[in-house]
Formats: C-alpha cells, sequence, structure tokens
C-alpha cells in the first residue's frame, strides 16, 4: 500500500492477533469434522 496510514501509521503487523483467529478457526473446523487438534500438529487425510 502507498496511502498516508499505512506509510506513517499502521505500522503494527497484528501477528499475534492473526495467529489466534486462525487457531480459533482451525479448531472450530476440526470440530465441525469431528477431529480433534493435538497440540500443534494438524493431521491431513490423503
Amino acid at each position: 500500500m502507498s496511502d498516508v496510514a499505512s506509510k506513517h501509521y499502521d505500522r503494527y503487523d497484528y501477528l499475534s492477533e492473526k495467529r489466534a483467529g486462525l487457531e480459533r478457526w482451525a479448531c472450530e473446523l476440526m470440530r465441525i469434522i469431528g477431529e480433534e487438534l493435538e497440540g500443534n500438529v494438524v493431521k491431513l487425510r490423503g
């Protein structure tokens, strides 16, 4: 982005918030399909 806000004001990357959101999403998806999440390892079917 090249707007004023992205150059000067919005410098925080929100990584911890993004990670927390993705982890909650993963847990909800696993609940929906009926599988448990084990630590930080996700079993893939294939």
